[in-house]
Order: structure tokens, then C-alpha cells, then sequence
């Protein structure tokens, strides 16, 4: 008996594990171009950018921010729409590397109704902070009733006290799922939710 229940608490802790990762292109791998990651739309202009970056957590690339204005409207990047089921919670995780005082980063998730007309949006309390090392952002939101979409959202701040007229930050390996969803034969993507980080690239 006791066999049985250790088997089912391990086989539940796997699919956990594994659970779908909703994101197309999570670990930034595929761009158009320098400045266009497929899959992702951001703000775009002399003041805020992104671009394609060899320093990583895995894989080849990461996303790199470019932030040079403290107008935090403008600094947003943000995922293509994501088919949810309405009241069920999902896991959004990124890992950042925020190794610049002058800005921070969060998290966000805006909803559409079955129409993809806009819904509401739910934000993180918690921001990147200033460190040597990759971050890892997390938070479980619950999909209010009547939700169909989502859209994953990265805003980027100045912190005032430290702001000396630009900012940089990397983002990196974006989950965004739940236990439900749980895949028959896909594989664990390096740039998933399960990665854990080892060496980090250059």
C-alpha cells in the first residue's frame, strides 16, 4: 500500500513537472530580426527597445531591454494572445537578470473575453532587484469568469533614486500554464518552467 501511494505522489510531483508551458517561443530562440522576437510584440521607440542577446539562461539567446526614459507606459513587452479557461489559476515565472540599479521589472497579465475584447488586467506585487545572478519572477493568477485570452505582459521602471539615464535587463525562459494541462508525449523544453539553471552563457 504503501508503494502504491509513493507511486502516485511521484507520478502527480512529474505531471506537475511537466505541465503544458502555454508560450510560444518562451526562451526567445527565434527572432526575425535583431530587434523582433516572433511571437512578441513591445513598445518601440528612441527611448525603449529590445534585442536579441547571446547572454542567456539557456539555449542560444535571451531578450534583452533597452530602457532609456522614465516613462514606465512606454516600456512594456508583451506575448501574443494565449487561449485560458476562465476561473482555473495559472503559473506565470520568468527569470531576469536585473544587474543595473538605475531600473526594475514585473510581471502582468491582461484578459479577453470569447470576443478578445479587452477584459482587465492583473499585475505582480513583486519586481526584479538589482543582482549578479538570474531571477526568477513567479506568480499563480486566477483567470476571472468569462476570461477566454490572455496577453503576458513585462513592464520596465526606472527607480528614481538611482536613475542615471539608462537601464538594461534580460528576460529569459517565460512559463505560463497549470497542473490540469498535462502533455502525452512532449518533451521538457530547456526554456521551460522545469529548467534548472546551471552555467550561464556569454
Amino acid at each position: 500500500m504503501k508503494k502504491i501511494l509513493l507511486a502516485l505522489i511521484l507520478l502527480a510531483f512529474s505531471f506537475s513537472l511537466f505541465a503544458v508551458n502555454r508560450v510560444v517561443n518562451p526562451g526567445f530562440e527565434s527572432w526575425s530580426d535583431m530587434y523582433h522576437a516572433d511571437n512578441w510584440s513591445n513598445d518601440s521607440s528612441a527611448v525603449f527597445w529590445i534585442e536579441r542577446d547571446n547572454f542567456r539562461l539557456g539555449g542560444f539567446y535571451s531578450l534583452l531591454a533597452n530602457i532609456l526614459t522614465q516613462d514606465q507606459t512606454v516600456c512594456n513587452v508583451y506575448s501574443d494572445t494565449i487561449g485560458i479557461s476562465p476561473s482555473d489559476t495559472y503559473t506565470f515565472s520568468t527569470y531576469f537578470y536585473d544587474n543595473d540599479p538605475a531600473v526594475r521589472a514585473t510581471m502582468y497579465v491582461r484578459y479577453f473575453d470569447s470576443n478578445k475584447n479587452y477584459h482587465s488586467a492583473s499585475w505582480s506585487s513583486i519586481y526584479t532587484i538589482d543582482n549578479a545572478d538570474w531571477q526568477l519572477l513567479t506568480k499563480d493568477f486566477i483567470v476571472p469568469s468569462g476570461v477566454y485570452y490572455a496577453v503576458l505582459g513585462f513592464r520596465f521602471y526606472d527607480i528614481e533614486a538611482s536613475w542615471d539615464g539608462d537601464g538594461y535587463i534580460n528576460v529569459d525562459s517565460v512559463y505560463f500554464g497549470n497542473d490540469k494541462e498535462v502533455p502525452t508525449n512532449i518533451p521538457p523544453s530547456i526554456n521551460s518552467h522545469t529548467y534548472s539553471p546551471g552555467t550561464v552563457y556569454e
